[in-house]
């Protein structure tokens, strides 16, 4: 199944390239063995370089500088490391494309996209355990975007995104699936002007793990933003911070397990923010700023605990409880406030604070 989709990326990659034949540089690398390097260096107008290496203790390193660029490094066995550096995608159509494969335990894997125009295309797909995967995008997006994906299966994993956008219009999407015990998923997204929509999503199942999510801007920020923690196991923590300039934020954390915790925080503009906790001594904390607050948090289990902020605005809120020993505390500022707390079981206590009309 495995050679099958590395097949598939394999065509996929060589068919974007067809009908570029101008300057066009092609590079394929197979290995088989222990301990082998293989350094791919492409300078031209498209670029395309295909490494698969079947060994432990493995490195692949590939470097492309051109209009449009293409990687993909396959690697089966353990410790093995793969590098994938793009710069350049001008012009419309153009984009960077880099996949990364692991089959393995101890594996490394790291894509670099630097982009003028049109936004990059990353993908790592590990599978094993302590498996480190990360990706940069870094540039000008419009109008096409950046799209980063990591999923690792395994245990003790690592996954870590980072995006940053100089200017445009597009969607920037950053998304990390993990599933096993014990792993770790940070993303963050930055902005120096407008991006129509940015969305941060992470899927965790397991125990144990933990995720972090932000994103900011400087200068102007983007105009819609999205984040999803959605996390299966227990003693799961997940944190998403949302500091937009003008208009929307949406959150979402969803955990269903023992002894969850999750932290929001959105500034200015409209946010919604919504937290749903199944299980037990789970922990809640909600922080909205300026703008037009929704809000709501739903915990079903034992010595749950609920707070919810919202700042200048509409507000509105809800906190809903079900199991022993509750708390749920509402602060809403100035504007029109509305707060609405059930609390089923015993041993519960209810804090409103309104303030304005």
């Amino acid at each position: 199944m495995k050679k099958v989709l590395v097949f598939t990326l394999a065509v996929v990659m060589v068919m974007s390239m067809a009908g570029m034949a101008f300057a066009a540089n092609t590079a394929l690398v197979a290995q088989d063995g222990n301990r082998n390097d293989a350094i791919v260096d492409q300078d031209g107008e498209t670029n395309a370089a295909l490494v698969t290496q079947e060994g432990n203790d493995n490195e692949a390193d590939v470097a492309q500088r051109g209009v449009s660029t293409s990687a993909l490094i396959d690697q089966l066995g353990n410790r093995n490391s793969a590098d994938v550096e793009q710069e350049g995608a001008r012009y419309g159509g153009f984009t960077h494309q880099a996949f990364i494969t692991q089959d393995g335990n101890d594996n490394d894997a790291s894509i670099t996209q630097f982009v003028d125009f049109h936004g990059g295309f990353g993908t790592i797909l590990q599978v094993g355990n302590t498996n480190k995967g990360e990706i940069l995008q870094d540039g000008n997006q419009f109008p096409v975007g950046s799209y980063a994906l990591i999923e690792q299966f395994g245990n003790a994993n690592e996954a870590k995104q980072s995006q940053t956008v100089y200017g445009g219009d597009a969607l920037v999407t950053a998304r990390i699936f993990q599933l096993g015990n014990r792993n770790f998923a940070d993303q963050l997204q930055r902005h120096t002007a407008y991006a129509d929509v940015s969305e941060l999503f992470s899927i965790q199942i397991g125990n144990d793990n933990r995720v972090t999510q932000v994103q900011s801007e400087i200068g102007y920020g983007s105009l819609n933003r999205y984040g999803l923690a959605f996390q299966l196991g227990n003693r799961n923590v997940a944190e998403m911070s949302q500091r937009g300039h003008e208009v929307e934020h949406l959150a979402y954390s969803v955990q269903v397990g023992n002894d969850n915790e999750t932290s929001q925080t959105q500034r200015f503009g409209e946010q919604l923010g919504a937290i749903l906790q199944i299980g037990n001594a789970n922990e809640a904390t909600q922080n909205q700023s300026d703008g037009t607050n929704l809000g709501a948090i739903v915990q079903w289990g034992n010595a749950n605990t609920a707070s919810q902020t919202q700042g200048v605005g509409v507000g509105l809120g809800l906190i809903v409880q079900a199991g022993n020993r509750n708390d749920a505390t509402h602060s809403q500022a100035t504007g029109l406030n509305v707060a609405a707390t059930v609390q089923m079981g015993n041993d519960n206590s209810v804090t409103i604070n309104q303030a304005g009309l």
